[in-house]
């Protein structure tokens, strides 16, 4: 599955390797083409938690202003 930018995914950390869980359950990739990152490897999954997580302080700390 090919997704453009990551907060299409889901509106938090948990939405998005929630997600990303069940496409590989059903032996599906995801691609993110704004971040050059893919799940097809451990490296992949790791910079995607980490990228959730700040996209998630972002609009946290952008909401309260």
């Amino acid at each position: 599955m090919v997704v453009t930018p990551l907060d299409r995914l889901g509106r938090d950390t948990r939405d998005v390797l929630d997600l990303i869980y069940e496409c590989e359950q059903k032996a599906v990739f995801v691609t993110f083409l704004d971040l050059h990152v893919s799940t097809r490897g451990e490296m992949g999954h790791v910079a995607l938690t980490v990228l959730g997580m700040a996209a998630q302080m972002e609009r946290r700390f952008f909401k309260k202003r």
